[in-house]
């Protein structure tokens, strides 16, 4: 009869010691709850830190490349300017003498009389050169022409050959364009690794991050097709084509005019068909337009 009294203090204390174990576990855990938000905290706010400093670095970095950009503009320009009288410091003064003018009017084929020649020099020399019909470029095949034939055939050379080959020009080149820097010169590099090769220049319209009036600076300066190409009839051979039937999954969908549904269903049709063997099996599916197909011609190749 003694022994229910110690069992049932025996048990309280149980009770009481399973009590305070639970409360210390859920301090413990509300302990350890709090800790992980403070380092989840701590951690996004380091995170954002870090974005900032990046991004103030990106800003720094694009200003000092801007400033880069026009010190080297400001310097070009000084020596454009500075060339014509350095060339005037160096000419020798001297006065035109009749012995003088009788040898050039012998180089470039004229019969003139010494008598003539102390007159007018120059326009005598240009008359004769513009008689000539081999000195109607800047450079001749003797390389006798004098300095005013020279300066008529080089106003003659057309400004197309100023311009840069868009499929061909490096990002240095591109710099030289006006409000082209470092940042648009990547992205347009980019985009034509990308796509294989520019086939219209409308196609910078596509790139985003672009102004339009840089890129309209850049048409101006630029062309796709060289001569010898367009000579031979092939306007394209700058174009690095797709290969359709033996590209992967993922060369396919890096190719800017596929879309993951397009390159689904090329994938797809290989798998049943073994090969696609022409663009206009790409018309059956409806993933293709008519726009697509007119995109993606100059590159599939489905050899």
């Amino acid at each position: 009869m003694m022994l229910y009294p110690k069992a049932e203090k025996l048990s309280l204390v149980l009770f009481l010691m399973i009590l305070f174990a639970i409360k210390l576990c859920c301090d413990y855990c509300w302990r350890l709850d709090d800790d992980l938000l403070q380092a989840m905290a701590a951690f996004d706010a380091e995170q954002v830190r870090q974005d900032s400093l990046r991004e103030v670095a990106r800003q720094q970095q694009m200003a000092l490349w801007e400033a880069q950009k026009v010190q080297r503009a400001a310097r070009y320009e000084a020596g454009r300017r500075e060339a014509p009288r350095e060339r005037a410091s160096r000419a020798p003064a001297r006065a035109h003498h009749p012995d003088e003018t009788a040898a050039r009017s012998t180089r470039t084929g004229a019969e003139l009389p010494l008598a003539a020649a102390p007159s007018a020099p120059h326009h005598v020399t240009t008359a004769a050169a513009a008689s000539e019909p081999q000195y109607s470029t800047a450079y001749s095949s003797a390389n006798h022409v004098t300095t005013d034939a020279c300066s008529t055939g080089a106003a003659a050379v057309p400004a197309a050959a100023q311009r840069l080959n868009l499929n061909q020009v490096d990002s240095l080149t591109l710099l030289s364009v006006k409000g082209i820097g470092s940042y648009s010169a990547g992205k347009i590099l980019a985009y034509r690794r990308a796509l294989g090769g520019f086939v219209s220049l409308d196609q910078l319209d596509e790139i985003e991050g672009l102004r339009a009036e840089n890129l309209q600076n850049l048409k101006q300066m630029t062309y796709l097709h060289s001569a010898d190409a367009l000579a031979a009839g092939d306007s394209l051979a700058a174009v690095k084509p797709l290969l359709v039937n033996k590209a992967d999954f993922k060369q396919l969908l890096r190719h800017p005019y596929l879309s993951y549904s397009q390159v689904c269903a090329i994938v797809n049709r290989r798998r049943e068909s073994g090969r696609i063997d022409s663009l206009e099996a790409l018309e059956f599916m409806e993933e293709f337009g008519p726009k697509d197909l007119h995109r993606l011609r100059p590159y599939l190749d489905f050899q």
